[in-house]
């Protein structure tokens, strides 16, 4: 009876929540159920689970303020996690964000990674090869991940994850962008020492296993990205255009939403 009373208490405090089944599936990532007549309803089961993980969403963004973090990382880098943060806290574009995401940037990067880790195979370069296909296996993970918040957070730091893997192997002789034809030796050494010792450790905080830590939340985060974004072109070249064209994107969508709920509203009236 006690636990009863619990989950009745803990299910009334969130009571409006369960009425917002956008968020719920594309931000939080879970499908409602739908009844006999069609209506959408979770299991007790679901329930906890979808408190919890709003729990998190809230303190993970708690701390974040838009305008401070222009303030404080100037307008163009700080413009760039403030439409990550519009993105999060607007969860029907979502799904559209990580799409082109991984449609626009990533799959590129993994193809040429993917090129290149063959080439090295066919030059006799084992290790390197394999440096790269862990970074390849860490890609396939987050793109293979449920749509929610955390993986529009993820996969941005996986773009900037890269941005970095890509300048440095660039900065070592080894231009995986371009295409690779030749590398010295001792480039080869320098590269896979990155690879093996000091890459893993870096992407931790970026699409690791700490990048979603409660603790740190979601100025924690971009405390670490932008630490990249600032000294790798590549981060905020690849960034800019998406972030651009995402608010674009929304920008239409909401237009076409209003112009549709106008026409509605006339007809409704003409009706009457």
């Amino acid at each position: 009876m006690k636990q009863l009373l619990n989950e009745w208490r803990e299910y009334s405090e969130h009571h409006e929540l369960f009425e917002r089944h956008g968020y719920i599936e594309h931000a939080l990532g879970f499908k409602p159920l739908l009844n006999e007549s069609g209506g959408a309803y979770y299991t007790s089961e679901m329930k906890s689970q979808i408190i919890q993980e709003h729990l998190l969403f809230e303190g993970f963004f708690d701390r974040f303020n838009p305008i401070e973090a222009i303030k404080k990382y100037g307008k163009e880098v700080g413009e760039l996690f403030s439409t990550l943060y519009g993105v999060v806290r607007n969860p029907k574009y979502i799904p559209d964000f990580i799409a082109a995401a991984i449609k626009k940037i990533i799959n590129v990067w993994k193809e040429k990674l993917t090129t290149a880790a063959t080439w090295l195979e066919g030059k006799n370069m084992p290790t390197f090869a394999a440096g790269l296909k862990k970074v390849i296996s860490g890609i396939n993970s987050i793109t293979a991940m449920a749509v929610d918040w955390k993986k529009a957070v993820l996969v941005t730091g996986l773009i900037i994850g890269l941005s970095y893997l890509l300048d440095k192997m660039k900065d070592y002789g080894a231009d995986i962008l371009g295409g690779l034809t030749d590398i010295k030796e001792q480039a080869v050494q320098a590269a896979e020492n990155f690879l093996i010792k000091e890459f893993p450790k870096f992407v931790t905080s970026l699409y690791g296993k700490a990048a979603l830590a409660a603790s740190s939340g979601f100025l924690g985060w971009v405390a670490a990205a932008v630490a990249v974004v600032k000294v790798v072109n590549l981060a905020k070249d690849s960034l800019k255009p998406m972030f651009a064209r995402y608010k674009e994107l929304t920008r239409r969508r909401d237009t076409r939403a209003q112009m549709a709920q106008g026409g509605r509203v006339r007809l409704e009236a003409k009706s009457k």
